[in-house]
């Protein structure tokens, strides 16, 4: 139960939500931005002020609340963390009803019909939150429209005697590649995070005392490294935006490029996305890698890719890029 705040000393109540407790029990709260909400208050109009002094009012302090969580998160399987939605609840992918008594997990039609209306419900815990922002009544317009609001690519899998399986796509004729999981590089090597700082080459060097030696040239790892170790990434062909998009040019000639807009969107169109793959019994969170940002032709851009972790045969995990997204 909620206490009353002393309007003498409290001006702001703040809680750490039952998410960030999650997170800060796993080491892994980063507050990277924050947002200010005036839900459950009233503002009584004064003539002379605007509004009446609230300071004698009786103020509750701030609970956790189902709107709190607006992003659903997921392990490193992309199995999706404990999610309340409208009247139906979501752990480890799985989707039930009822009570801890009496649970009933979903699956069939039923389940694809409540995935969707539970997806739906990030954005209507987003609603209920009531921010507090500043309207631009002269260059911006309220609306947000996507368009357009839905997209079919037709992949299909044939399965060989080898069990090696083959990509179909009927979404563009003559279409076919053989993609097998063995044929993606571990982490370390793979192309699709060479730009990530985590995985970049950083071999271990003696500390050096000398605040006039420049720390980072060649010639001073060169003399003070550790030892030789080798390199797992493919630092000596790097995989640069001028490659990705000759890539995509290729996949756009077989027909394999679908183009959304944004209109009407805000002057800073800042987004926030989420990305689901929904089977008959299981929501799975894609992951999304931020390759960074760069400039084409003079147009600023800023690339991702999106797909899932796989384990190979080896034990090794591969990621596997379903989508690249590319943001202008």
């Amino acid at each position: 139960m909620s206490g009353i705040l002393d309007n003498k000393t409290r001006i702001m109540d703040t809680i750490v939500t039952l998410e960030g407790r999650r997170q800060m029990a796993e080491g892994k709260l980063r507050i990277e931005y924050v947002s200010f909400t005036d839900n459950s208050t009233f503002y009584d109009p004064d003539v002379v002020s605007g509004s009446a002094d609230a300071t004698n009012r009786l103020y509750f302090e701030q609970c956790h609340l189902p709107q709190d969580q607006i992003t659903f998160e997921a392990d490193d399987s992309g199995k999706l963390k404990p999610f309340k939605g409208q009247g139906n609840n979501v752990i480890n992918g799985k989707i039930f009803s009822g009570s801890s008594k009496n649970l009933a997990f979903l699956a069939g039609e039923e389940f694809a019909s409540t995935a969707n209306s539970l997806i739906i419900s990030s954005i209507d815990n987003f609603n209920n939150l009531q921010i507090i922002g500043t309207k631009d009544y002269i260059f911006e317009n309220e609306g947000f429209e996507i368009g357009p609001s839905e997209l079919t690519f037709n992949i299909n899998y044939s399965i060989d005697s080898e069990g090696e399986r083959t990509l179909i796509s009927s979404f563009a004729d003559g279409f076919s590649e053989k993609i097998t999981l063995e044929s993606f590089p571990s982490l370390f090597n793979s192309k699709w995070l060479e730009n990530s700082i985590n995985f970049k080459y950083l071999p271990p060097i003696n500390k050096v005392i000398n605040k006039t030696a420049d720390e980072i040239s060649i010639s001073f790892l060169e003399q003070n490294k550790i030892g030789n170790y080798t390199k797992l990434n493919n630092s000596e062909n790097p995989y640069t935006f001028k490659k990705i998009e000759n890539d995509l040019l290729s996949l756009e000639n077989q027909g394999l490029k679908k183009t959304i807009t944004f209109d009407p969107t805000s002057l800073n169109n800042n987004l926030v996305s989420q990305f689901f793959e929904i089977s008959d019994v299981e929501v799975q969170k894609l992951d999304v890698i931020d390759y960074g940002e760069y400039v084409s032709n003079g147009i600023p851009k800023r690339m991702f890719f999106v797909g899932k972790i796989k384990i190979d045969e080896d034990g090794s995990q591969c990621f596997i890029n379903m989508f690249t997204l590319v943001f202008e």
